[in-house]
């Protein structure tokens, strides 16, 4: 008898301690025949599902907040969409607010509609990092990332320019925006 009782006593705590892990009544009953080590790794198995949820969630969130926050400044769906998954310091770039000027009189003949002054760090091949700066300028008006995307487009990886770096290598995270100047 004392046996049955013993028996009892631990399918009752096996079936106790999988209800207070979280499985339902149906899957406790289930798993109260088993093992403790086989329950233990169940138990495992489901607190880490549950934390891959929630990292997957908040994930999700920060890729939405990006997403409207991206849409606020400007950038089409299509653009949105492509940089919602950018991490904190690339969102900061692509939503900085940038502050147009308008030009001296010396200079707004020689300027286009919209003129970005970038500034860029190369490093030649013993090492040295030097800062550069670049004007791109546009006939219409450019977000962060249109900026940054026609420098390297027609700036930095076209070939004809590749006697300017002297084999000096681009570093594409260091380029920034300095000035920006409307003659609109």
């Amino acid at each position: 008898m004392s046996d049955k009782t013993t028996r009892g006593k631990k399918l009752q705590a096996r079936y106790q301690l999988a209800r207070a892990a979280g499985f339902n009544s149906s899957k406790a009953n289930k798993m109260k025949h088993w093992s403790e080590a086989r329950i233990n790794n169940a138990i495992k198995d489901k607190e880490k599902a549950e934390k891959a949820e929630k990292a997957r969630v908040k994930r999700n969130e920060q890729r939405r907040e990006n997403y409207r926050k991206l849409r606020e400044y400007g950038y089409t769906p299509n653009e949105a969409r492509k940089y919602k998954s950018s991490g904190t310091e690339r969102m900061k770039f692509l939503t900085q607010d940038i502050k147009y000027i308008p030009p001296n009189e010396m200079i707004k003949k020689f300027l286009s509609d919209y003129t970005y002054l970038l500034s860029y760090k190369t490093k030649d091949k013993d090492g040295n990092i030097m800062e550069k700066f670049i004007y791109i300028t546009s006939t219409k008006k450019m977000n962060p990332a249109q900026i940054k995307q026609e420098a390297i487009e027609k700036v930095f990886e076209n070939e004809a320019n590749s006697s300017i770096y002297e084999g000096a290598a681009v570093l594409y995270h260091t380029i920034q925006i300095e000035r920006a100047f409307t003659n609109a």
